[in-house]
């Protein structure tokens, strides 16, 4: 079974599993899903997994970087990153656990 661990720029936010492609157009990119696990600590990446789910971001300093695509990768198992698209997280309350759903990036 594959496990991603997830990143914005060179910060760690949490492990990707389960991940399901969805190949019914072919003539598009194909949105990527997958179970999404939170690192231990929350308090460092609670307002990116926030902005993540609901789409809203207070005025601060990274809100340009967080909507820049280039700074959202995946790292596997042997250590490659794969560069994605604007992740879309649905969480639980606690921020822990929830899906997530992408797009692969090719790399230009």
């Amino acid at each position: 079974m594959f496990v991603y661990r997830l990143f914005w720029k060179d910060q760690e936010l949490g492990f990707v599993e389960d991940v399901e492609l969805d190949r019914e157009q072919m003539d598009v990119p194909s949105n990527v899903h997958g179970r999404f696990s939170s690192i231990e600590n929350l308090e460092t990446i609670r307002p990116i997994l926030d902005f993540l789910s609901t789409g809203d971001l207070d005025e601060t300093v990274f809100a340009n970087a967080l909507h820049d695509e280039r700074n959202w990768w995946l790292r596997d198992d042997w250590g490659i990153r794969r560069d994605i698209t604007l992740p879309e997280l649905c969480l639980d309350e606690e921020y822990r656990y929830g899906s997530i759903d992408w797009q692969w990036r090719s790399k230009q």
